[in-house]
């Protein structure tokens, strides 16, 4: 039995030697994962907080807390619950605040598992929404992805710790303020203009004929619910709007009520160029009639106006409203509220106005560029902080040396007092002996 025992024990001690060697190897690879998992999460919702949005506004009516909460919670949830995400991902990433980040990650997870594991059994929404529309994920595969996101937080709250730094701690203050403010920042131009990367199906250069022919299984994402009727007579007008030869321009408006008045008369300007110059122009709303008319009367508005899915015209541009141009039933350009030229732009050759043509930049430019304005100030602050530190450390060097030096000049300085006092002793030691020779020398003399 003794000898069973010390083998049990003997294992045990292997297995804990074993896990406190490859602890360091674990953790900071769960931190890795982690840290990519939430800033790549965080930013696809941050570009597209409008989007974003609509999926917190989902939940809020599948919980029947709309009452309960001001209109504009659905956009104050996404702005902060993106910055949350994509903050302490990038905290986890670099190292700082240690503590803190692995524990509200952890929490975070708790309330996100909980969250998912009621949708996959309830099924309020049809999805999570937890990567934007970058990945769309199905309820069970987002609550299965964040039963593994919850052990490797758990790992990484218990043993924070062994969390390796990439910054010192004097610049902590610096990065984590760089990064929250950063974020807020590019949410707020993505929100104002539009998303700088778009994960949507009515992205610029999609063919809106082909798509609406191919189905859903032989593409991404599906654009087969557009439609437009003329609600005055019930005539379909899809066919005309994406098939028709020439530029057309779509006044984007899921639901008037909510849309914004601040540039109504730059639309009526761009909708009387547009008449001068035979391209067509129409409104898609998926608002009733009694809000058709209202619109009209506050606005002026005098071009016609169309009626849509609400899901497929608010997937369609992220602004209320918004304009889609379109060429011989291509997306060639998107243009937000705030963006809408006024009649100083409207001059000369429609063809050569930049409304008309498409403005995209390719995914690797938008990320390179991204990374260089976000990651090349703090690739400086890294820079000067490991500066600071060498310059620091060879400071204490040398008042070390200093010091040494010191040291030593003053432990010269006592041997040699030392030496002086002993010569003094010695000299007045032979003093005495040389005065009896003298007086001995001058009696012999005196004889």
């Amino acid at each position: 039995m003794k000898s069973v025992d010390f083998k049990e024990k003997k294992d045990t001690e292997s297995t804990s030697s074993l896990w406190q060697k490859g602890q360091p190897y674990i953790v900071n690879c769960c931190r890795f994962v982690l840290a990519v998992v939430f800033v790549f999460s965080g930013f696809v919702k941050g570009i597209d907080t409008m989007g974003f949005s609509y999926k917190i506004g989902d939940y809020i009516r599948a919980f029947g807390i709309s009452d309960w909460l001001p209109g504009f919670a659905d956009i104050l949830i996404s702005f902060a619950l993106s910055t949350l995400e994509f903050s302490l991902g990038m905290f986890m990433l670099v190292g700082i605040k240690r503590k803190l980040t692995t524990r509200y990650t952890f929490w975070l997870m708790i309330v996100m598992t909980l969250l998912t594991f009621y949708i996959v059994l309830a099924n309020p929404v049809s999805h999570c929404g937890c990567f934007g529309d970058a990945i769309v994920l199905t309820n069970l595969q987002t609550f299965l992805k964040n039963v593994v996101l919850l052990g490797m937080s758990y790992i990484v709250y218990r043993h924070y710790q062994s969390i390796r730094f990439l910054l010192s701690k004097h610049v902590e203050w610096l990065v984590w303020r760089y990064v929250v403010i950063f974020s807020l920042v590019l949410w707020g131009w993505c929100y104002y203009h539009l998303p700088i990367i778009d994960f949507r199906p009515y992205h610029i250069g999609v063919n809106m004929s082909e798509a609406m022919g191919l189905k859903p299984s032989e593409k991404e994402l599906s654009i087969v619910d557009f439609y437009a009727e003329n609600p005055n007579t019930g005539e379909d007008m899809t066919d005309k709007i994406v098939n028709q030869e020439g530029f057309t321009i779509l006044l984007v408006s899921p639901k008037l009520e909510v849309a914004s008045e601040q540039h109504y008369d730059l639309i009526n300007e761009l909708y009387d160029y547009c008449l001068e110059n035979d391209v067509r122009f129409y409104c898609l709303t998926s608002s009733d009639k009694e809000q058709r008319l209202d619109w009209e009367d506050r606005t002026g508005a005098e071009y016609p106006v169309y009626v849509g899915d609400y899901l497929g015209l608010k997937t369609m541009v992220r602004s209320n409203p918004g304009l889609v141009v379109l060429k011989d039933g291509v997306i060639v350009n998107k243009i937000a509220n705030s963006d809408i030229p006024d009649e100083y732009h409207l001059v000369g050759n429609f063809e050569l106005l930049p409304l008309f043509h498409s403005h995209t930049t390719s995914l690797g430019r938008v990320m390179g560029s991204l990374l260089l304005w976000f990651f090349g100030p703090l690739f400086f602050v890294l820079m000067l902080d490991r500066f600071l530190i060498y310059r620091h450390r060879l400071k204490m060097e040398m008042i070390q040396a200093e010091e040494i030096q010191n040291e030593s000049a003053m432990r010269d300085k006592s041997e040699l007092l030392k030496e002086q006092e002993l010569l003094q002793k010695d000299c007045a030691k032979q003093k005495p002996n040389d005065d009896i020779k003298t007086d001995d020398i001058d009696k012999e003399n005196n004889n």
